[in-house]
């Protein structure tokens, strides 16, 4: 790639070629590091936790729907 450099300077494109091979490494860096960070068992059990969480937070609004929507339905 360097022997395309012509009176010693880099071309535009040679420089955004070599900076995108850069970011595409530091992205698949990064996508393995959260892949090693999924697989450890602290990790799991505190995605666990928060999905169970959510799960709850759900239960409880569509409880809070129904007991709004009754009395409205009473009135009609």
């Amino acid at each position: 790639m360097i022997s395309e450099c012509y009176d010693g300077k880099i071309s535009g494109k040679l420089v955004t070629e070599v900076r995108m091979t850069e970011k595409r490494k530091s992205i698949r860096l990064l996508a393995e590091e959260l892949k090693a960070i999924r697989r450890r068992p602290i990790a799991r059990e505190s995605i666990d936790k928060f999905n169970k969480i959510m799960e709850e937070e759900e239960k409880f609004n569509n409880l809070n729907e129904k007991k709004i929507a009754r009395p409205l339905e009473k009135e009609l």
